[in-house]
């Protein structure tokens, strides 16, 4: 019932994830990366944001480095809000064989920013699925 008085008792806990430093005007923030093989073998991946490269880009390759016969690679970025940029030219190089092939040019203060994937020497050949939602934003649209 809505007219019903209710007490609860509330804890407040840590966001989950890898504590990134401060950096381009952010506070102290969580970083989390999460990866799982689905039954039907395909790689799922999850970033909160694009931040903490030395925490993300290294589990984001041992992820998808491992899973090079996998059927498929889900990136989740539903609620990624962006970070940086850069990061998405290393990962977009897991899935595009081809050199000089660009994401995007940012455009900010009279400076064009491109966006080139960084190919790997062996990428997933296997299907891709990103996932956004309308959260998905900056660095998330570029990947």
């Amino acid at each position: 019932h809505r007219d019903t008085r209710r007490s609860l008792t509330l804890t407040a806990a840590p966001a989950p994830g890898e504590r990134a430093p401060a950096a381009m005007g952010l506070p102290e923030t969580p970083v989390e990366f999460q990866a799982a093989t689905l039954p039907s073998g395909v790689l799922y991946t999850r970033l909160n944001i694009f931040i903490a490269p030395n925490i993300v880009m290294p589990a984001f390759s041992q992820a998808v480095g491992s899973a090079l016969n996998a059927p498929g690679v889900i990136i989740d970025l539903r609620g990624n809000p962006g970070g940086i940029g850069l990061m998405a030219m290393g990962m977009a190089g897991w899935f595009i064989d081809q050199q000089g092939v660009n994401l995007g040019t940012l455009k900010a203060r009279g400076i064009n920013l491109n966006f080139f994937v960084n190919p790997r020497a062996q990428p997933f050949p296997g299907k891709v699925a990103v996932l956004v939602d309308e959260l998905s934003m900056s660095t998330s649209e570029i990947l």
